[in-house]
């Protein structure tokens, strides 16, 4: 589109001009009738002209000026707006609700009165208030006053906060459940991830007070009149802070002092430094401190009271070294209560602490350091290690000793010490110190050669009362110097003085001697009346003796002896470590070349007692023996499992409560006291009739050998096997491989004969049953006589163990041959007097049942590789395959096991032998069981721990057949959901067909505890179930005696159950109760069908007044079951009916009565007379039933043919009935017509 070109007004104008005198000078105008003659004037024209040019001047001016007017207008309001803009926003809610909005993005909410900042203005916040969301604490603060400008927080610069000034801070807090609600409050903020650039400034807080409620006790603790300055340096963090704290029951102290925190780079080193000084500071603030930190709860008083008084000051450095000085540090009127104690309360009126201590690594270095309490005083100047034990090789008592630098003591009064501290000396309740002390002193001697150390601790006669009584404990005294050289330590001499033990030693590596004679009886009879060992006792005497020397020929020799005789020593958990005479007998020969032995080149060392024997010899000499020196030695011993139990006893575990037999060791070994090295190299252990109970059981074996041939460090617990062998009556093992700190590589062959291991439990077995478990069968040897279920059969396997402590991998391979499982006679039915169906009284007095191989499994394999966690309790398998005669499945899944869960979950999919399966469950019911086919199905195990710690098991799967048959009931393809439990098999409802029919199974199996039973769910069971002459003689003729021996049968029939409980190893306390559904069931006279046949031909020949001459060919007799419902019970082997109607040669029988399974009988046949049989005079009877007994059994049955008797005479009688009335009316009726002449 083209723009249109711009018009010249100018140009415009003065040609509208010029047209319009044109115009005028042409034409000639008439005004008022007059002819007017109109003459063009330019300079009139150019002066219009010239006003039209000035008018568009002047407006154009007027405009530009405006123009500019406006721009200068809104550059002073911009400007305007720029610098008082931050001073309009404080001042407006808009400053207020940037801090409520930037607090709430750290989770707290905030609110102030006013709010200044500006260009060049610092920030000021007046009367902010700030509460926590989580918790709830609050802090008001009257005013705050930083150097930030708006320049400094646009640009960022807040790393350099300048000098921060907060007023009128007042903070109101809780401490619960081991927390300050301040640190749950501001959790969001410390959540923030740093920004890693130092923060820099200078915080001021004037007129600080903090309150913090203890919400536990509804206690608080205020600090008040507080004034803190904060450094925040590059390099380090310096503070200054006082206050006074006051305690809830109203004293308050004054607290002042520095703290800095520093990086470790300065040039002193120093990572802290705190200066402290304190002026009637309450204690009470410990418990507090107790709440919140909670790891150390126990170890802090739960109550303290008292105030302190004193300055420390403390330098620590990032090695861990600490320097602290006190100066004249007092605590008055200290009363705790430790929760340890019973909450005892602890009391000390003034203790006082003065002087320099210093901790550096391992070393405690005092310097005028003097302690003093109520009921002791300790003074230190010098330095002693930190580290104590009774065979260390660097922290001995003779290192500690030696180690020590320059004059330690201490005196406790233990009188008051008790009174002071009660309960921390283990006194009896009726027990009180009268007087008594306690003086120990270590110093320097001056020597110019060696480091000499003495040591001194002697008590005065401690005196007590004891209910009453006085008692009185005589002075021991103790005392030892040590010298040290740069090659060796030892101790120049060494006394111990009391009335219960002696003991004394002096010399060095080259000569001396030791006497120790210690009566513990004595001992135990002086502490007993006032010390609480009333569940310990100590008993016995030991005497020791060593000497060693060298000759003149540098022939170095040590002797010695122990004997301790009596020795008891009770533990309060009830175990004892009791020997009547215990000797220690030690000898040593080597040569000696001036300043140290040069060779040991025989060592003995033997421990012998009543039953036991340990020696320990040297194998070979050692040329310049040390403490760190291994030695080879050889260890023999034999003697009796009960002595070495009763000298271990203490240290086995608290279940293992017998054990005996004889034993006999041989083994190498090589060990080092200072090194701590223990090495076992070989060793061979032969068991003879060990026999050990633990728990509720006991374990034994007729032989045990174990050898050992490899390198077991016992220190590591390193182990490299090369070969080891454990062979044994029941089980036998090797072992190759190496197990170390870093990795395990172990291959395990072991071999197992099940029924000897379960038979050493409780009761030993007699041999293992002679004949063997076939296939398909169990008809086995005589089983073994135990009261447990019994597992038998021969296992044998290998294992291959990789990986390390986090992680193992184990292929692990299973064998089992004619593995069975033995019920034992007391889980038999038989010996049942509680269960399902308890035996009846009369049968208590019984024998117990057999015990019989319920399962067994010819042929059993497992393979497959786990992969253990044993750190985290956890197995995982990707496939682990099992396989029997009749199963087949590879599993996948996990496990897991600790102190609070054992939980089991593997699955996969199975291949079961249905022909297999039938066999063995023939033979476990006793009923002829077929099936055809293979099921293949998925299978869930999970195996978890109760509440209770027994072990519940799930297998969850499905049973199926192409075909089967079961007491004479031919079934179709099916396939039943089964779940198994640790006790009972549970089988879910299904629909199996039946020919036309079908069943309806659901119900359950309980396998254990025996005996073996099961429960059917009830309801309809069966429908239209053909009937067949196998099912008749199976379980169909105790129903329908009639129908026994049938040769012909054939019909459908039905059950419905009300209760269905079947004990499978004796039937004979089953308890079955229901109903027999017949539809229409036609069969051929059986021998009971027979009979009653013959009673209904006697019956039928009363018309013809004579019995028939010739019977009928009664076999061939249809009998008939009608549609009808049979209610039946079965109960402790009788199976009862009600009112079974049969149809039998135009007659209908009507049968009721029991049937015991061995096949006797007790029936009643019921007849109605039928009137085709009675004669006209005797109609009357028709309809009456003729009762026909019947008992024998089923192959032989008889019937009582009295109820054929009693109704031929009833019918007689009333026929001579009939016949006298018929005369008598004859007679009458002819005496009436004679009387009227007729």
């Amino acid at each position: 589109m083209l723009s249109k070109p711009a018009v010249n007004l100018s140009w415009v104008r003065r040609s509208f001009l010029v047209t319009l005198h044109t115009c005028l000078s042409s034409h000639i105008c008439v005004v008022r009738g007059k002819d007017v003659s109109v003459k063009t004037d330019d300079s009139y024209l150019d002066r219009i002209e010239r006003t039209e040019k000035q008018q568009t001047l002047r407006r154009r001016e007027n405009q530009s000026r405006r123009r500019r007017y406006y721009m200068l207008g809104s550059i002073l309001l911009v400007a305007f707006l720029f610098l008082a803009g931050p001073s309009l926003v404080s001042h407006s809610p808009m400053g207020r609700s940037i801090i409520a909005s930037t607090a709430d993005g750290f989770g707290i909410d905030a609110s102030a009165s006013s709010l200044r900042v500006g260009w060049i203005t610092p920030l000021r916040i007046n009367d902010l208030s700030i509460t926590g969301r989580e918790a709830g604490s609050t802090v008001t603060i009257e005013q705050l006053d930083t150097e930030l400008t708006i320049l400094d927080l646009l640009q960022g610069e807040t790393n350099h906060l300048g000098a921060v000034s907060l007023r009128g801070v007042d903070a109101a807090c809780e401490m619960q459940n081991g927390r300050c609600s301040i640190e749950d409050d501001l959790k969001h903020f410390f959540d923030q991830p740093s920004s890693g650039q130092t923060t820099t400034g200078t915080i001021n807080l004037h007129d600080l007070t903090v309150r913090v409620k203890e919400t536990a006790n509804d206690q608080t603790w205020t600090l008040s009149q507080a004034n803190t300055e904060v450094e925040l340096l590059a390099t380090s963090i310096q503070s200054k802070f006082s206050g006074v704290l006051s305690e809830p029951r109203g004293s308050e102290g004054s607290l002042q002092g520095t703290i800095e925190f520093g990086s470790g780079n300065k040039a002193d080193d120093s990572a802290w430094h705190l200066d402290l000084t304190s002026d009637s500071l309450p204690l009470s603030v410990v418990s507090l401190v107790r709440r919140r930190i909670t790891d150390l709860a126990d170890h802090i008083p739960a109550e303290v009271r008292g105030d302190a008084t004193g300055a420390i000051e403390v330098y620590g450095s990032v090695d861990g070294s600490i320097d602290a000085v006190v100066r004249q540090f007092q605590v008055r009127n200290l009363a705790a209560a430790s929760p340890s104690q019973n909450l005892r309360r602890w009391n000390n009126q003034l203790a006082t602490l003065d002087g320099r201590l210093r901790i550096l690594g391992n070393r405690v270095i005092g310097e005028g350091l003097v302690a003093t309490t109520d009921f002791a005083r300790v003074t230190l100047n010098g330095a002693f290690s930190r580290s104590i034990t009774l065979v260390g090789a660097s922290d001995n008592p003779v290192r500690w000793l030696d180690a020590l630098e320059g004059a330690a003591t201490a005196e406790v009064d233990l009188a008051s010490f008790e009174r002071a501290m009660p309960g921390v000396l283990p006194l009896r309740q009726e027990a009180e110190l009268v007087s008594g002390r306690v003086i120990a002193s270590i110093e320097s001697l001056p020597s110019h050669e060696l480091r000499r150390r003495s040591l001194s601790i002697r008590s005065d006669s401690i005196r007590a009362r004891s209910s009453g009584r006085p008692v009185m404990l005589e002075p021991i005294d103790l005392s030892a110097i040590v010298s040290s050289d740069q090659n060796q330590i030892r101790a120049e001499r060494f006394d111990l003085k009391s009335s219960f033990a002696s003991a004394s030693g002096h010399g060095d590596l080259r000569s001396g001697e030791t006497n120790i004679d210690v009566d513990f009886g004595r001992l135990v009879t002086m502490l007993r009346p006032i010390i609480d060992i009333s569940d310990s006792a100590f008993a016995g005497s030991a005497q020791g003796k060593i000497q060693w020397n060298s000759s003149g020929q540098n022939e170095w020799r040590l002797v010695g002896f122990a004997d301790a005789r009596e020795l008891l020593l009770s533990f309060p958990s009830g175990n004892q470590l009791r020997h009547p005479s215990l000797r220690l007998d030690v000898d040593a020969v080597g040569t000696w070349n001036g300043q140290n032995l040069d060779l040991l080149s025989v060592a003995n060392a033997k421990l012998s007692s009543a039953g036991l024997n340990i020696r320990a010899e040297l194998v070979q000499g050692i040329r310049n023996p040390s403490t760190k020196t291994a030695l080879p030695i050889r260890i023999q011993g034999e003697g009796r499992l009960e002595t070495l139990a009763g000298t271990l006893g203490p240290w086995l575990p608290k279940n293992l409560h017998d054990i005996d037999g004889g034993f006999t060791m041989n083994a190498r070994a090589e060990v080092s006291v200072a090194s701590g090295i223990g090495r076992l190299t070989a060793a061979t252990t032969e068991l003879t009739q060990p026999r050990v109970a633990y728990g509720d059981r006991y374990f034994s074996q007729p032989n045990v050998r174990m050898q050992f041939d490899g390198e077991y460090d016992w220190t590591s617990s390193d182990m490299q096997c090369r070969s080891m062998t454990v062979t044994g009556d029941a089980f036998s093992a090797a072992v190759q491989g190496e197990i170390t700190e870093q990795s395990t590589d172990l291959e395990i062959a072991w071999r197992a004969i099940l029924e000897r291991i379960q038979g050493s439990v409780k009761s030993r077995i007699v041999s293992r049953p002679g004949a063997t478990i076939t296939q398909v069968g169990y008809q086995t040897g005589p089983p073994p006589k135990t009261e447990d279920w019994l597992v038998m059969g021969d296992c044998n396997g290998r294992f291959i163990i990789t990986g390390n402590d986090q992680s193992y991998n184990v292929d692990t391979e299973f064998n089992g041959q004619r593995v069975a499982l033995v019920q034992p006679p007391k889980a038999s039915a038989v010996s049942q007097m509680m269960g399902p169906i308890p035996n009846r009284p009369s049968s208590y007095g019984q024998p117990l049942g057999a015990a019989q191989v319920v399962w067994s499994e010819p042929n059993l394999k497992i393979n497959g590789v786990l992969k253990v966690a044993p750190t985290a309790g956890e197995v995982v398998t990707d496939s682990i395959k099992i396989a029997s005669d009749w199963f087949a499945s590879s599993l996948t899944g996990h496990a897991n096991w600790n102190e609070m869960q054992t939980d089991l979950s593997v699955k996969g999919p199975a291949r079961i032998k249905m022909d297999e399966v039938a066999k063995r469950l023939s033979q476990l019911t006793g009923t002829t069981i077929l099936a055809e086919g293979i099921q293949e199905t998925p299978i869930q195990i999970n195996v978890n721990r109760k509440s209770d710690g027994h072990i519940a098991i799930t297998v969850a799967g499905d049973l199926g057949w192409d075909s089967a048959e079961v007491a004479g009931v031919k079934i179709g393809h099916s396939t039943v959901p089964v779940r198994l439990t640790e006790t009972t098999v549970f089988v879910s409802p299904s629909t199996i067909p039946v020919g036309d029919g079908r069943l309806n199974l659901a119900g359950e199996v309980n396998y254990r505890p025996g005996p073996l039973w099961m429960r059917v769910e009830p309801g309809r069971i069966a429908e239209s179930i053909r009937v067949t002459p196998e099912m008749t003689d199976r379980w169909l003729k105790y129903l329908a005696p009639l129908a026994s021996e049938a040769s012909r049968i054939d019909g459908t029939l039905g059950a419905e159950l009300d209760e269905a409980i079947i004990v499978i190893d004796n039937p004979q306390q089953s308890r079955v109760v229901g109903r027999l559904n017949i539809e229409s069931v036609n069969m051929n006279a059986g021998p009971l069908g027979n009979q009653i046949i013959g009673g209904l031909q006697q019956l039928k020949a009363l018309s013809q007044a004579s019995l028939p001459q010739t019977a009928p060919n009664q076999s061939s007799t249809l009998i008939r079951m009608p549609a009808q419902t049979v209610d039946f019970m079965v109960d402790h082997g009788v199976v009862t009916h009600r009112r079974l109607f049969l149809d039998i040669d135009r007659a209908t029988v009507i049968t009721s009565g029991n049937v015991s399974f061995d096949g006797r009988m007790d029936l009643d046949a019921q007849v109605p007379l039928d009137a085709r049989w009675l004669g006209s005079d005797l109609q009357g009877l028709a309809g009456q039933p003729v009762t026909l007994p019947i008992d024998g059994t089923l192959s032989r049955p008889s019937l009582d043919s009295s109820g054929v008797r009693k109704v031929v005479t009833q019918l007689g009688i009333q026929a001579v009935q009939s016949n006298a009335e018929n005369y008598l009316q004859k007679q009458l009726g002819k005496s009436i017509d004679k009387l009227f002449g007729r």
